[in-house]
């Protein structure tokens, strides 16, 4: 997902750039009075690839340009200049936030393709993994306590049938089991045979 919103960035800017260079033919021609249609139509069609990839704003800056901005008011096209976003590593995430102009807009970055990307890694997939994290330990704790209060196949009280989790965070990429030979397995609530 954090790859995505790489090139998720790399692919507005290169959206901007071509708007921006369809900004200023417009503009020439409205200038001198000439119909720039088909240049209009190319834009409206980058305009559209462009919303679909993160919120944007349009103004008319007149002349038949545009200025494009994200929802928050970050400039992506002025006139014949395109304002490139980039990517930088946050230390604390190990993921890429997303800078416009050296101010870090990841987290107003809320719509389009490039927002449901990062509402999915800072968000959705945590979430899903807090909790596939805190099912691993309670099944671990849970079935270790269950095995301790049976008995093997010899008659041995139980032990521990998974490795006791330290805690929940990691405890899903931790799971595994703590005993290898069958016969260990705490299947008897009393110790007889047949007592499953």
């Amino acid at each position: 997902t954090d790859l995505a919103v790489q090139q998720s960035v790399n692919q507005v800017n290169g959206l901007t750039q071509q708007i921006a260079s369809l900004n200023v033919q417009i503009s020439g021609l409205v200038g001198v009075g000439k119909d720039p249609g088909t240049f209009l139509d190319q834009r409206t069609l980058l305009v559209r690839q462009l919303s679909g990839l993160i919120d944007v704003s349009e103004i008319d800056a007149g002349n038949g340009s545009l200025t494009l901005t994200t929802s928050n008011g970050a400039a992506l096209v002025v006139g014949g200049q395109s304002f490139a976003l980039s990517t930088q590593v946050n230390a604390a995430t190990t993921f890429h936030n997303v800078y416009s102009q050296g101010t870090d807009i990841t987290s107003s970055i809320t719509g389009g393709s490039l927002g449901g990307l990062i509402q999915a890694r800072d968000a959705a997939i945590p979430s899903v993994l807090s909790q596939l994290d805190t099912l691993a330990y309670n099944l671990a704790n849970s079935f270790n306590a269950q095995s301790r209060a049976g008995f093997d196949v010899n008659g041995n009280a139980g032990v521990n049938f998974f490795v006791q989790p330290t805690g929940i965070p990691s405890a899903a990429s931790s799971l595994a089991l703590a005993i290898s030979d069958p016969s260990l397995i705490a299947a008897s609530s009393d110790g007889t045979v047949g007592s499953n």
